[in-house]
């Protein structure tokens, strides 16, 4: 979280509120092309590239339904998972930078959401202003919450809230707070040092404090980026799902991954558990399914 995205997000905001009414989905949308062409050309490609795709999956839905909606999720998922699989390869393919697009992982699921709920006609089939506006939605751009599409088009503000412009500058903070004081600074770069300096190496109170900083960390990180998006959203007027529940604090593992990755979890226990659950009736095999994609989506492999 450099200088240089607060600059964004505040000309963003700027932008957004000083254009007239009519204007603001076309800014919202022109940050987000102007901050993947500065920062991942690639990234803008493939969302160009998904968001055509949905944009023709949904609108022939009507006469092929299942093959090009179907079609269209497929594809969608199997881009995210080819790369996850190449990212975390052995040899050259994982060496260098970054392989995977950014935000391509966020993305991806808002499209495969979009196509499911057209398939299953829950949501009629958005037109371009919609469909385009949605995906292109810098606050949830790079991170957070996967936001649904139906709360993104009855959210859509008219004036400034000054409640919102509030909540909003209280969460970024919050999320500022988690990354740098707690995570960055504390954690990692003291208490944790600290900690293991007087532990030897493979012991298990040295596993015990491993397992513990990186829970830890990957809470604070993930939990601070979410705070972060949700508040810039809250900026730009619209209000997105929550992310994190404090999961550390819940009583039992069911609790606990339903506070944790709020988006994520709902998704895939809509999405995957439901679907692998009508087709089998095993309820075991509906959970692996569902733990195998939230690992993947992580970026697991075989041997981790």
């Amino acid at each position: 979280m450099s200088p240089g995205f607060i600059g964004w997000v505040a000309a963003t905001v700027a932008l957004h509120w000083l254009a007239p009414r009519r204007l603001r989905p076309a800014v919202m949308i022109a940050s987000t092309v102007a901050v993947l062409a500065i920062a991942d050309l690639r990234a803008l490609w493939f969302l160009i590239g998904m968001t055509a795709l949905t944009g023709v999956a949904v609108r022939v839905a009507a006469r092929w339904r299942d093959a090009a909606v179907l079609g269209a999720v497929a594809c969608v998922l199997g881009v995210v998972l080819a790369f996850k699989l190449l990212e975390t390869a052995p040899g050259e393919l994982a060496s260098g930078a970054a392989l995977i697009p950014l935000g391509l992982s966020y993305y991806s699921f808002r499209c495969a959401h979009l196509l499911i709920e057209v398939y299953l006609e829950r949501i009629e089939p958005p037109g371009a202003a919609d469909l385009i506006g949605y995906l292109f939605f810098p606050a949830t751009i790079f991170a957070g919450p996967i936001h649904r599409y139906p709360a993104y088009v009855s959210g859509t503000p008219s004036d400034p809230d000054a409640r919102m412009v509030s909540d909003g500058f209280e969460r970024i903070l919050y999320g500022y707070a988690k990354i740098v004081i707690l995570s960055n600074y504390l954690l990692s770069g003291h208490l944790m040092p600290y900690l293991f300096s007087g532990v030897a190496e493979g012991s298990a109170a040295y596993h015990y404090l491993d397992a513990f900083d990186h829970g830890a960390t990957l809470y604070l990180q993930f939990a601070g980026y979410s705070d972060i998006a949700i508040g810039f959203a809250l900026l730009l007027g619209h209000r997105v799902i929550e992310n994190f529940n404090w999961p550390f604090l819940r009583t039992d593992i069911t609790a606990f991954w339903r506070a944790w990755h709020i988006s994520l979890s709902s998704w895939c226990r809509e999405y995957v558990f439901t679907s692998v659950h009508a087709v089998s009736r095993n309820g075991a095999l509906a959970a692996l399914a569902t733990m195998l994609v939230i690992g993947l989506w992580h970026g697991a492999t075989p041997t981790t």
